[in-house]
């Protein structure tokens, strides 16, 4: 550790679009206190080392805690990070700090171990360039090669989705099309495939699929960096899409996973590109489709039932 130096320590938990809300909410406390930023996501859905799969380009100075001599561990519910001073760091009910971050104060190290998601992971993954085997990886992987396919993504494990209801109602849109189904379910997967196949061009995403109804995110001992690149060749066959459908739970909410993947469709350069992997503005993506005939690119198939009954609607949102 560096004796002038002062840190926001950022351990992100949950899966990956709330992983990287919870970096860009520490790398804006970096930003503006002068701080070097560290990031630690062993305990997010990852369960790895986010240097092995993206450099970053964050307005701070950025690395892992091991580089500065910081270490973190967890142990009884209690976080300690040891490094020039120790602290012991006592997690409330909800398995989080209480905000550091919100008021810095002249703390050395400001530790902040928190999940939520939101539309802010997009910000963050705007300063993050997946590494070039990262890239290799997920263009060599992609369930579609051909441009001009929709995709349809459905959560259906922690949140449960009505999903017959929800295809039933995007049946319509799928007719005749190239459709890429990517669910964490896989009897979500084995319906859509016996069901929709006369009807369109079905292809699944890559990832493992859960059959016990448990989230893919949490809970990871083996296999780690294999399910990794999936997600993330999943997260970018979504957002290479033509057009994409998100479709809510029961409970009316999307998933994180899903709404990063609409938020990168309007900001990533299309597959035509000598990068897919370049950031653009949305005015720019949205002019470059309008001017191919591409309106309305992502819709959101939205739960408008009351008193449990499942009606789905489905509509463009905001580009």
């Amino acid at each position: 550790m560096r004796p002038e130096t002062k840190y926001v320590l950022c351990l992100p938990q949950g899966g990956f679009n709330d992983t990287l809300c919870q970096i860009w909410r520490a790398a804006e406390c970096a930003r503006k206190t002068g701080r070097t930023l560290l990031l630690d996501t062993r305990y997010s859905g990852l369960s790895a080392n986010l240097f092995d799969y993206f450099d970053t380009s964050f307005a701070c100075e950025t690395a892992h805690p091991a580089q500065h001599g910081i270490e973190a561990d967890l142990r009884d519910g209690v976080l300690y990070v040891t490094g020039r001073e120790i602290l012991a760091l006592p997690l409330d009910a909800t398995h989080q700090i209480k905000d550091q971050i919100d008021a810095p104060g002249e703390a050395t190290i400001i530790t902040h171990f928190a999940y939520g998601g939101g539309d802010d992971g997009i910000k963050a993954l705007a300063h993050m360039h997946p590494k070039p085997a990262v890239q290799d990886h997920i263009l060599t992987h992609l369930p579609i090669n051909e441009r001009g396919y929709l995709s349809v993504h459905i959560r259906n494990t922690d949140m449960a989705t009505d999903y017959q209801t929800a295809l039933a109602r995007l049946r319509p849109y799928l007719k005749g099309k190239t459709v890429l189904l990517c669910s964490d379910d896989e009897a979500v997967a084995q319906y859509f495939s016996a069901a929709y196949s006369d009807h369109c061009k079905v292809h699944l995403s890559g990832s493992a699929r859960s059959t016990d109804g448990s989230p893919l995110h949490l809970g990871r001992t083996e296999g780690i960096e294999a399910a990794n690149l999936d997600m993330l060749t999943d997260l970018y066959s979504l957002a290479f899409s033509e057009r994409l459908f998100m479709v809510d739970t029961q409970t009316g909410r999307r998933s994180g996973f899903c709404v990063l993947a609409a938020h990168m469709l309007r900001r990533l350069a299309g597959l035509g590109t000598p990068s897919p992997f370049d950031w653009q503005s949305r005015g720019k993506t949205w002019a470059d489709s309008a001017g191919k005939g591409l309106f309305f690119r992502v819709w959101r198939n939205r739960n408008i039932g009351k008193n449990g009954a499942q009606k789905y609607l489905a509509h463009p949102t905001y580009e």
